[in-house]
């Protein structure tokens, strides 16, 4: 049985006045804190026509983070909202330890962009402080905490619940470069090597801006 799962908008971005761009995407994270706190700092400095809006869960319960429940929360939003030609709906999770294969086919049934981050999201947010002459070392973060550590070495303040600078976002280019090259095989859902799909989503922020 789906369980209830209340929520509310986070609009985060708002096009330009006067912008002929009516698109929105709607997305809905596994993360209760990281994903959310980074999306919140990227919208203050990415230039885009694009309405971002966050469909955040109102319960940290760690039991709704599972994919399936994200992927409801979006569902579910998609199922009542007044829908506009050039809406979109993605979700972001973790490859971790979940099998994420069951809801594969239904992103694709109900046109859901799925972003799978390999092992984590923080992966990403490493991406922008790593030296490019660092992509060799990747395979020294197989796991969350690995990754968790590698960050503290640039920000010894980081944490989960704890808002990216805005001097991390000096190497989002760099962070795009970085999943772009590791992402080795595109037609494969789960990233293979340490990754993250993130850059999708930068990338289609800023094609309309």
């Amino acid at each position: 049985m789906p369980r209830t799962i209340l929520t509310r908008e986070i609009t985060l971005t708002h096009p330009k006045r006067g912008s002929r761009s009516k698109r929105r995407i709607f997305i809905a994270t596994e993360g209760f804190h990281s994903e959310r706190k980074y999306l919140k700092a990227l919208a203050d400095i990415i230039k885009t026509n694009i309405e971002l809006i966050i469909i955040a869960r109102q319960s940290p319960d760690s039991g709704l983070s599972a994919p399936q429940y994200v992927l409801q929360t979006i569902l579910d939003k998609k199922s009542t909202i007044d829908y506009r030609t050039g809406d979109d709906f993605w979700i972001i999770i973790d490859k971790d330890y979940w099998n994420i294969e069951p809801i594969i086919s239904l992103c694709n049934d109900n046109d859901i962009s799925l972003i799978v981050s390999n092992p984590c999201f923080e992966i990403w947010v490493l991406f922008h402080y790593l030296r490019r002459s660092q992509i060799n070392t990747i395979k020294a973060f197989p796991n969350c905490e690995s990754v968790e550590i590698a960050i503290k070495e640039f920000d010894d303040h980081f944490s989960k619940t704890r808002p990216v600078t805005k001097r991390t976002f000096n190497g989002l280019q760099k962070a795009v470069w970085f999943a772009k090259e590791l992402d080795i095989d595109i037609n494969s859902v789960i990233p293979e090597n340490p990754c993250s799909r993130m850059y999708k989503l930068i990338e289609e922020l800023q094609s309309d801006s």
